[in-house]
């Protein structure tokens, strides 16, 4: 698509042709510059650093610094035209997606996202996941990509899971659906979790420095776990980080947590900037849900539609009892036999919609959201001040 040398260019170029993957050299003095720029503009380009042989050394603190901040790969040269093929293949061609027996086409990922916390992502991603694998009556995955604070597995009592995340990392050959079917645990209630790193510190092994290997783990995570179920619910961070990026771009639905405090909506309004405007995600594919929707707080359903200028999909009732409830005896409040609960309604009519998207296999004909054109949208000033 192009080659320039200045950092700001190679930006603006990632930007305006949206390249499925960069080459850049860290041997150039502004190479560190250029590839972060690239990074930053173009979070889905898979950045692929190159450096001489004798220089790698001397940059290992640069090499570092890039891989922290996203670097998918790193081509020593010389390298062969054979040995550029494969860097290429590995990054900027999709995994096949082979039928399996329990799943004839590829699973409806769900990535269920916030861009603040205490708001209840992590709550509603495994009540979901519960609703969901009773609605279909198959099992489903839960992946915890909260990286440095996930609590996925507490939500089920699991404080001490026999695996997580990291364990997959640490293979040397590919991630199938063999090795997270070994690695997922598998709960009663036909939900397949995989839970976060047990330590903050391990993230580094997922998509930090510290990886045995410069791949996209959560990438073949992802790949695998849609080939192997019907339903894939990812819990994500509440940033924009590497793990996070890589799910809200494989999902075919984001379901975007917001609660009616200012705080949260202004978040919520430069989280939506991102997504519509610096990601070009199709409004169809985000879901904005409002929880705690009755809350006496002075601002009301219709004044957060209007102040983000997007509809809310869904909403959820404040249940504090219910909740913390839960949480503490380990068990969802989706298998408490809350039949007659209003929250407990919300989710399972959240999993019915869903359902109804997915079997109608075009998000956005069956999306609630009127027409209008994507560039224009942004939130009223007092959103985003």
């Amino acid at each position: 698509m192009g080659a320039v040398a200045d950092p700001g260019a190679a930006g603006a170029l990632a930007f305006r042709e949206r390249p499925a993957l960069a080459l850049v050299d860290l041997g150039l003095p502004e190479g560190m510059e250029a590839a972060v720029e690239i990074m930053r503009r173009s979070p889905r380009t898979a950045v692929i650093a190159t450096c001489a042989a004798e220089e790698c050394p001397k940059l290992y603190d640069t090499v570092r610094q890039a891989m922290r901040a996203g670097l998918r790969d790193l081509v020593p040269k010389p390298f062969t035209l054979a040995e550029f093929e494969r860097v290429l293949r590995r990054h900027a061609t999709p995994s096949p997606v082979v039928a399996v027996p329990d799943a004839p086409k590829a699973g409806h990922l769900i990535c269920v996202f916030s861009t603040k916390g205490g708001v209840g992502k992590t709550t509603l991603a495994a009540n979901l996941a519960v609703a969901l694998a009773r609605r279909d009556r198959r099992r489903v995955a839960l992946l915890d990509l909260d990286l440095e604070c996930g609590n996925a597995a507490a939500l089920f009592g699991r404080h001490s899971p026999h695996a997580s995340i990291v364990d997959l990392c640490r293979r040397t050959e590919g991630i199938g659906a063999e090795a997270l079917s070994q690695t997922v645990e598998r709960l009663d209630c036909s939900v397949d979790l995989l839970a976060a790193p047990p330590g903050p510190e391990q993230a580094a092994l997922v998509v930090g420095e510290a990886r045995s290997e410069p791949r996209d783990y959560v990438g073949e995570i992802l790949a695998s776990a849609r080939v192997a179920y019907p339903w894939v619910l990812v819990d994500t961070a509440c940033t924009f980080g590497a793990a996070t990026l890589a799910a809200l771009d494989a999902a075919d639905t984001v379901l975007l947590l917001t609660t009616p405090d200012m705080l949260a909506l202004r978040n919520t309004a430069r989280g939506l900037d991102v997504l519509l405007r610096d990601l070009e995600f199709p409004e169809g594919k985000v879901q904005l849900v409002l929880n705690r929707c009755n809350s006496a707080v002075g601002i009301t359903h219709a004044n957060i539609q209007r102040g983000l200028n997007f509809p809310v999909s869904f909403s959820l009732p404040s249940d504090a009892v219910t909740v913390i409830s839960a949480a503490n005896t380990g068990v969802p409040f989706m298998l408490k036999g809350l039949e007659r609960n209003l929250l407990t309604q919300r989710v399972t009519e959240i999993a019915a919609r869903l359902d109804g998207i997915q079997r109608a296999d075009t998000p956005q004909a069956a999306s609630p959201l009127p027409a209008r054109r994507r560039k224009a949208w942004r939130a009223e000033p007092f959103f985003r001040r």
